[in-house]
């Protein structure tokens, strides 16, 4: 082999990887010319939203305030540091994604709104992932999505699980209401589960999935999430076809061409934030929450009442009711709070049930009672019978589990239901395993509900007598 064929062939070994290395942080000359018109972002109403006023709100509704995170420094107020073209494309380079990230002229501005315009946003939203990351990122990687596609809340909401766009866009998604429906979210008068914060995450993540498989593109099925696949469809078609996303980009309604560069903003200013000295705001949030379903229908003053926390701090973590009831008799309803509160309510949630019971019960015996009479039946001097229970008060007695038991054999033999025996017990599957030897509570009644005959005498006026000629 001469000089010349060695330096040709193994020139091209060791020069490819690293134009292939330059190719994924720039773009082609092509791109670079559709590309060079208005590199202008326009801000969604979302990233306009007052950062220290939804702190306040957090804040309000809890107690424990979380310490600044104090090893990036106090932030500043002076304008952005100037930071090179090589070292963006050195840090975009170390992004942990498998996106490819080019560094251009929309990329860049997307960057440096939220390193000088949104600083005070992305210092508010750093304290709230701390929130909300831990249940995205599990919910991202049980389908096996991207966990950056987290940051999308910022662009989209500004992580306020209540906003509502002009267009009627609600949550932290942002779903309009045929969208979530489509993914199995409920929406009526009681309730809007685009603001629950599991739910919605959910059915978004199936949703990006369905995006994606469109295009096999991150950015494309992120355009296609803001403005519609028909849209991106369009653009795709005017583009000549072409289904990378710079290509589409020109042809891309003008919100959703900034919607791509403020996702990378954004998950650059979040990852980057102590090498420009944006610090977290200080914060009040729950340590540690967990969740509990409720099957009966309680207002949230109840509920409140007995896991000892504020309204304010209940409404904050369930944004999802709207009339200020958990409507569980519909359908078994989560809700959040910090874990100490759900383990008081998990304790007392047994006693709300049967006060819920005794005011239903109560409701329909008076109810009957009136329909009866309102029907007029029965003549002058005679008597309606009502039947009345009488509802025992509740005690308890302990049963010991034998070989061969079933939950519902024990629960025929007490003259129980196999809810009741459940609920009693904490017993959440109707295979639950009985251990011979272990102990169930059973809920017995003084008495079986009495039934009592009362008189509803109905007076009517005498009819005169008519006299015979």
């Amino acid at each position: 082999m001469t000089y010349k064929e060695f330096c040709h062939t193994y020139g091209l070994i060791l020069i490819v990887p690293f134009i292939g290395i330059l190719s994924t942080l720039d773009l082609s000359a092509q791109q670079r010319k559709v590309l060079s018109g208005s590199s202008e972002i326009v801000t969604p109403p979302s990233l306009e939203a007052d950062a220290d006023a939804l702190i306040a709100k957090w804040n309000q509704g809890y107690s424990t305030n979380l310490p600044a995170d104090t090893t990036c420094g106090a932030i500043r107020r002076n304008v952005l540091q100037k930071t090179s073209e090589m070292l963006y494309r050195e840090r975009i380079f170390r992004l942990p994604t498998a996106m490819n990230i080019p560094l251009n002229q929309q990329v860049r501005n997307g960057i440096e709104i939220f390193l000088t315009r949104k600083k005070t946003l992305i210092s508010a939203m750093l304290s709230l992932g701390d929130y909300y990351f831990p249940t995205i990122e599990a919910i991202l990687d049980k389908y096996k999505l991207p966990l950056e596609l987290k940051y999308l809340i910022i662009v989209e909401s500004g992580m306020n699980p209540t906003a509502v766009s002009p267009a009627g866009a609600a949550g932290l998604w942002q779903f309009m209401a045929p969208t979530a429906k489509a993914y199995g979210l409920t929406i009526n008068s009681l309730l809007d589960e685009r603001l629950d914060l599991e739910k919605s995450t959910d059915a978004a993540a199936r949703y990006l999935r369905d995006l994606y498989q469109v295009y096999h593109d991150w950015f494309m099925a992120m355009a296609a999430y803001n403005c519609g696949l028909g849209n991106l469809n369009r653009a795709v078609y005017r583009a000549g076809g072409r289904t990378d996303y710079w290509s589409v980009y020109p042809y891309l309604p003008r919100e959703t061409q900034g919607y791509v560069p403020l996702f990378i903003g954004a998950f650059y200013a979040m990852h980057y934030h102590a090498d420009y000295q944006i610090c977290p705001k200080n914060v009040s949030l729950p340590l540690a929450t967990d969740t509990l379903l409720i099957r009966h229908s309680l207002s949230i003053r109840e509920l409140s009442e007995a896991a000892e926390v504020s309204q304010s701090l209940f409404k904050l973590l369930n944004p999802q009711y709207k009339q200020g009831t958990v409507p569980g008799h519909i359908s078994p309803c989560s809700i959040r709070l910090p874990m100490k509160a759900i383990n008081r309510l998990d304790r007392r949630l047994e006693e709300l049930y049967q006060n819920v019971e005794k005011v239903r019960l109560g409701k329909m015996t008076s109810a009957s009672g009136e329909l009866l009479a309102s029907n007029g039946e029965g003549k002058e001097g005679e008597t309606t019978e009502v039947d009345k229970p009488v509802v025992a008060s509740a005690k308890t007695t302990t049963y010991t589990i034998r070989k061969g038991d079933t939950l519902a054999g024990i629960a025929q033999k007490h003259g129980i239901t196999m809810d009741q025996l459940m609920q009693a017990n904490n017993i959440k599957n109707t295979r639950y395993k009985l251990v011979p030897g272990n102990k169930l509570i059973i809920p017995v009644k003084d008495a079986s509900p009495k039934v009592t005959k009362t008189k509803a005498t109905r007076k009517t006026k005498k009819k005169p007598r008519r006299r015979r000629r």
